[in-house]
């Protein structure tokens, strides 16, 4: 995990030169499951614009199913103001990895941002 702590912030980005929060998930997926996800980065121009990420993040639930039990490197999905803006990465009970604007990628406490989770999902080619 430590590999993907103090990535630098990218709008749009996929890479170890900057992500944005869900190139941090395209990136761990890549790397660490050896899965392929779509970039999904024609889908909206701004990753800050909580209105374009919704739309990108709605549209794009196909292979995640919702999990009651999350493990490791499942995808936990954020929103406010009835909109999903955020997605991060499951650590453990206590912590999650992800990446916002102006920051570097690091690992935060669940509970400081528990009123915020919509779900926790794990990828399923079969869904």
């Amino acid at each position: 995990m430590n590999k993907y702590l103090g990535l630098p912030y990218k709008n749009k980005g996929r890479s170890w030169c900057g992500v944005d929060c869900y190139g941090l998930v395209y990136l761990f997926y890549k790397h660490e499951k050896n899965i392929i996800l779509d970039k999904y980065d024609e889908d909206y121009q701004n990753s800050a614009s909580a209105k374009e990420a919704h739309t990108a993040l709605n549209k794009n639930k196909n292979f995640w199913a919702q999990t009651f039990t999350p493990g490791f490197g499942d995808v936990i999905l954020f929103g406010q103001n009835g909109r999903l803006n955020h997605v991060g990465l499951f650590v453990d009970n206590k912590s999650f990895l992800h990446i916002q604007e102006n920051t570097n990628s690091c690992i935060e406490k669940i509970e400081l941002h528990k009123q915020k989770i919509k779900g926790y999902y794990r990828y399923d080619k079969n869904v």
